[in-house]
């Protein structure tokens, strides 16, 4: 009724699927849970009319599979500024949401783009020194960014220190 070949083609139409079932739990598993990074954070507008103004808080990111990222900064009053964006090796590129829009009303936004030493994911060191620029909320307006304690770990050991923004 049935040759070698078919039942050949048969039984390695079962293990291929027999391997894909098993592999894809541990996929879905990988995605479903966001590494998280935390750290101090400070980002000030250092050029245009917003000058001085400043987020200045304890940053949260929940970075997916793909690197895509949502989190927030809530600043010493309890504030939360809502935070998206990408993460690809060392790079970050965000947007920090300061005013929502609402109804015809635009909202506030500051975007920006950065690097790290280490690759940024969910870990203690969550990429070791981090920084970078932004612009906005204002059309003119271009400031800086930091995370503002960086950690490495070299042999097993770590070491933190505060940094220091000055221009």
């Amino acid at each position: 009724m049935f040759g070698k070949r078919s039942v050949l083609h048969l039984l390695l139409a079962f293990v291929i699927l027999g391997s894909y079932l098993l592999v894809l739990p541990s996929l879905a598993s990988a995605q479903a849970s966001p590494q998280v990074c935390k750290f101090p954070f400070e980002a000030t507008v250092r050029q245009g009319k917003s000058t001085g103004t400043s987020v200045i808080g304890d940053m949260t990111l929940n970075i997916a599979a793909d690197g895509s990222f949502t989190g927030q900064v809530v600043e010493k009053d309890g504030t939360s500024v809502p935070v998206s964006g990408q993460v690809t090796g060392r790079a970050i590129s965000l947007v920090m949401e300061l005013k929502p829009m609402a109804d015809k009303t635009p909202g506030s936004y500051v975007f920006g783009t950065g690097a790290a030493l280490n690759p940024i994911m969910g870990d203690a060191d969550c990429g070791g020194p981090l920084g970078g620029t932004f612009a906005g909320p204002g059309v003119d307006d271009i400031g800086s960014w930091i995370k503002v304690e960086a950690c490495v770990t070299v042999n097993g050991s770590r070491y933190c220190a505060s940094v220091e923004v000055s221009l």
